[in-house]
This record gives structure tokens, C-alpha cells and sequence, in this order.
């Protein structure tokens, strides 16, 4: 039997067949329409077959992302943004002016900065695989549902993958009037439920950290 999806234009744009297999979605609107309606469980974060004993490449030293040279023009790409594909939690990420990096060919396609991009990969943050289906921090998840337009761009020089004063920011006058999000709920269901069938009381909490 085969799943079959409909947009209001009554055209197929998705599909199931019997192997499991996703067909992609035609159009910015109906890949638009389909995301906003996923929820956090419904969504693979971590490929599984992603190797957890490899680096990934997530920032130049420089920049608060890195630029990729492609067929057609030069792009910036901000790992840092979807650190969960990555197994680690999302934290809030540096913030940088992406669009000075965003250059089209020309006819004779030559590639401007070309030397200095090349110099930047040499000089590159990388950060551990992860093998957990992480989620985001407290804090991540504030700033998200937030108004965001008046954070800005991290400060330069700022060193790490977390935008530390910001974070402070939303910990110091945000988390105490945020809702957490279902799946955050979810999760701390879930631990409490783990406490009370194991039986671990506070002491027995701290016995077991302290044989790590």
C-alpha cells in the first residue's frame, strides 16, 4: 500500500511506498508546510550510521562559520546552528554577519578570496561526533522562542561554539517566565520516572555519581 500527501494545489508532492522509502516534497511552500508541522519526535536529529569516532568541521578559528566554495558561488554554512545532526546538545550559537561571504561567479568563473579561504580551512575548530540523540539547553530553547532581532552578532575574537553573554542574558532574565517546550517535559518525565523505579533517593543518587 502506498502513503500518498496532497497540497492544496492537488498535486502529489510526498509519498510512502512499501519500502519506507521518503520521496522529497516539490516547492518551498510545501517543504515549508511539512516542517512546521513536525514535532521534535518525529524528527531523526542523528544519522545513525554517522561514524561517533570522527571530527566534525564546525567553525574557522576567524569566522563563527565556515565558506564553502561550490559550482556556482562561494557560501557560508553554520554547523554550529544544527549541533544536535552532530550528537551534541544545542547550545546558542556565535552569530555572524554570514551574508559578506555570500558571492555569486562570475562568467569566467573566477573565485574571489580564494587564497584566503584555503588559508582559513587550514585553520579549523572540529568538534567530537557524538553517539546520543541529544537535545537543546534550557537556554537554547528560551532564546529560540524569543525575539532574537535585538541580540545581534557575537562580539569578535569570541572564542568557543556558545555565545556565552547571551546565554547569560536568557538564564538571568528569561528562564524564570519561559514555559519549557513539550519535549523538554517529555524528557524530564522520563528521568523522574527512571529515579523512582530504580528507588534512588538523593543519597543513592550521589553514591552512584561518586563511582564513576
Amino acid at each position: 500500500m502506498v502513503d500518498i500527501c496532497f497540497s492544496e494545489s492537488n498535486k502529489i508532492v510526498s509519498f510512502y511506498d512499501r519500502t519506507k522509502r521518503f520521496v522529497p516534497l516539490v516547492g518551498v511552500n510545501d517543504w515549508y508546510e511539512f516542517l512546521a508541522s513536525r514535532t521534535g519526535d518525529q524528527i531523526q536529529w542523528k544519522y545513525p550510521l554517522l561514524p561517533n569516532t570522527k571530527k566534525a568541521y564546525v567553525k574557522c578559528k576567524r569566522l563563527y562559520y565556515i565558506e564553502l566554495i561550490g559550482l556556482k558561488g562561494l557560501q557560508p554554512y553554520s554547523p554550529l546552528r544544527i549541533l544536535r545532526q552532530f550528537g551534541q546538545a544545542q547550545i546558542i550559537p556565535l552569530q555572524a554577519n554570514m551574508r559578506v561571504s555570500e558571492v555569486q561567479f562570475g562568467p569566467n568563473f573566477i573565485i574571489p578570496r580564494a587564497r584566503q579561504v584555503l588559508d582559513e580551512w587550514i585553520d579549523i575548530d572540529t568538534m567530537d561526533i557524538g553517539d546520543s540523540q541529544a537535545g537543546g539547553t534550557p537556554e537554547y530553547h528560551a532564546w529560540l522562542r524569543g525575539d532574537r532581532g535585538s541580540t545581534g552578532h557575537s562580539p569578535e575574537g569570541e572564542q568557543g561554539f556558545e555565545d556565552i553573554g547571551i546565554t547569560i542574558w536568557v538564564r538571568n532574565f528569561r528562564l524564570r517566565d519561559t514555559v519549557v517546550t513539550p519535549e523538554m517535559w517529555y524528557q524530564m518525565q522520563n528521568i523522574v520516572q527512571y529515579l523512582e523505579d530504580a528507588g534512588a533517593g538523593p543519597s543513592s543518587v550521589r553514591v552512584l555519581s561518586s563511582s564513576l
